[in-house]
């Protein structure tokens, strides 16, 4: 993984269930598969409520956003892909005398 906010997820997670296999991350075509451990989390919620309130400490004071989505479930883990990622806005001028030109922004 190329980005290092999914590896601080994953010691978090795992940091707090005291055990290196709570959480696992799969990069695959450049998309971060998590396995969530079953034995950990009784049932999706928790572990998805755990997830996305780590990931929203990570990201506090950065311009990242986090999402994921349930894929499967294995015989051993709840599988969801999941992303950082960054919003999809101009912050350069490209010369075109675009409306909203970051060239016109007032801060």
């Amino acid at each position: 993984m190329r980005n290092p906010l999914y590896q601080k997820l994953q010691e978090q997670i795992n940091q707090k269930n005291h055990s290196d296999l709570a959480l696992t991350v799969r990069p695959y075509a450049g998309v971060a598969f998590l396995y969530a451990n079953k034995e950990h989390y009784p049932t999706r919620e928790t572990f998805e409520n755990e997830l996305q309130d780590i990931a929203q400490e990570l990201i506090i004071g950065t311009i990242w956003n986090f999402t994921y989505l349930f894929i499967r479930t294995s015989t051993h883990a709840y599988v969801y892909r999941a992303q950082f990622v960054a919003p999809m806005e101009k912050s350069f001028c490209c010369g075109n005398g675009c409306p909203d030109c970051v060239r016109l922004r007032s801060t």
